[in-house]
């Protein structure tokens, strides 16, 4: 189990490797993984990268052979203790190895796979900025862009002076719409909302642009319009031949 620990935490370290960008090139960062199934934690030393530069060397050491049987199913028990007896799906990339797993089950008495569909949810903002950056390296875009002036004509929204840039890295200043989102998911589960409605539902208060982080999913559904904007495509056609085709050159 201790070997399973290990790896668990090396996880950690590997997903909060991007977050410790910024500060000098030799500037590290002490991180508390999350405490696993034995109820310890271990201090993860994490490298500051260069965010202008995707850090590649923190990811070339991952394996995608299998890990071995006794540690798969170590790793199963993790995750079918944390599943709670709900439906769970998860993956784990280290160097030691690429392991998959199901807990629970998904409708009725079907069993959960590792191949299941999941809601996407939040994962749309990472692809989305992809996108978004795969259009700057066509210069087609610029990260100093005023988002108002790339967004659709017409399209009446506060954007705060923020730029593409701003947008991206979540310091616009625009608040987030979820919350007022709440109550219509929980009344009225199968509506389908158009980006202009959700838009409608942010409130006019902006805080300071470029001033703090701030987590705002309104700032992907700008992002998602500007692309759309700038392509003239459906995002929902856009991406499949971009970012997710896997041909780095696709616009």
């Amino acid at each position: 189990m201790q070997r399973t620990e290990r790896l668990i935490s090396l996880g950690a370290a590997l997903s909060l490797a991007l977050a410790a960008c910024g500060g000098g090139d030799d500037e590290a960062s002490t991180t508390e993984a999350p405490p696993t199934t034995s109820g310890s934690s271990t201090s993860t030393t994490v490298m500051r990268v260069d965010c202008s530069v995707f850090p590649t060397a923190v990811f070339a050491g991952l394996g995608d052979e299998p890990v071995s049987d006794e540690l798969a199913a170590e790793l199963q028990a993790v995750l079918d203790t944390s599943a709670h007896g709900d439906g769970l799906t998860a993956t784990l990339i280290t160097p030691e190895g690429t392991w998959s797993g199901a807990s629970g089950f998904a409708t009725g008495d079907r069993a959960m796979s590792p191949d299941d569909q999941m809601a996407i949810g939040s994962v749309t903002k990472s692809i989305v900025a992809a996108q978004v950056m795969q259009l700057v390296e066509a210069g087609e875009l610029s990260v100093e862009d005023s988002a108002d002036g790339r967004l659709p004509p017409g399209l009446e929204f506060d954007t705060n002076a923020a730029t593409i840039g701003d947008l991206l890295v979540m310091r616009s200043g625009i608040p987030d719409y979820v919350d007022a989102l709440w109550t219509s998911l929980s009344t009225d589960k199968l509506r389908v909302w158009t980006p202009e409605e959700v838009l409608a539902l942010v409130g006019t208060d902006r805080a300071g642009v470029g001033d703090n982080l701030s987590y705002s999913s309104t700032n992907s559904v700008l992002l998602g319009l500007i692309v759309e904007h700038v392509t003239g495509r459906p995002l929902g056609q856009v991406l499949p031949d971009g970012v997710l085709s896997g041909d780095a050159t696709s616009a």
